[in-house]
C-alpha cells in the first residue's frame, strides 16, 4: 500500500492509506468532524484504524462508505453542528450514520437525529462501544452501499 498526504482547506494533512484490490472489499467509514479545524492527528487515526480493524476509516470524502462516524457534535449558543450533519446525510444518503457528542446539559441528541442520524451516542465511549456501533451500522447498510 502507498501512503499519501492530503490536506484540505479546513482540516490540516493527514495521512491517508490509498486503497489497493484486498482493501476493496473491507467496508469504509468515513470520519466527519463537527470541527475539522481541531483536526485530527495520525497518531488517533491510526489507533482508530487498529482498535476498528475490519473497516477502513478516512477522513477523505471520496466513493461510497457503509458508514459515517460524525464526531463532535454540538447544539448550542455557540455551535450548531445539524447544519454541517445534514449535508454529510445528503452526500451519503445510503450510509448509516452515528453521531457522537459530549454529555452536555442541553440535550442535542433530538437535533441530530432530525438532521438525518441513524444512531446517536454520548462521548465518551469506549473503543468496544465505538467498533459495535460503526459495525451495526456497516451490517445493516453494507447491501445498499455497495449495490449500484
Amino acid at each position: 500500500m502507498q501512503q499519501s498526504h492530503s490536506q484540505h482547506a479546513s482540516q490540516p494533512a493527514v495521512s491517508v492509506v490509498e486503497r489497493d484490490s484486498a482493501d476493496a472489499a473491507r467496508p469504509r467509514c468515513l470520519i466527519v468532524l463537527a470541527h475539522p479545524e481541531r483536526g485530527l492527528s495520525n497518531t488517533l487515526l491510526q489507533h482508530l484504524q487498529q482498535e476498528l480493524g475490519g473497516v477502513e476509516l478516512t477522513l477523505r470524502d471520496q466513493g461510497t462508505f457503509e458508514a459515517v462516524w460524525f464526531c463532535g457534535y454540538e447544539s448550542n449558543a455557540d455551535c450548531d453542528s445539524a447544519p454541517r450533519l445534514a449535508a454529510a446525510r445528503r452526500l451519503h444518503p445510503e450510509a448509516g450514520l452515528l453521531v457522537t457528542g459530549r454529555a452536555e446539559e442541553t440535550p442535542w441528541e433530538d437535533d441530530a437525529l432530525a438532521a438525518g442520524a441513524d444512531r446517536v451516542r454520548r462521548w465518551p465511549l469506549s473503543m468496544e462501544e465505538l467498533r459495535d456501533e460503526i459495525g451495526r451500522l456497516i451490517r445493516a447498510r453494507a447491501p445498499h452501499s455497495r449495490a449500484g
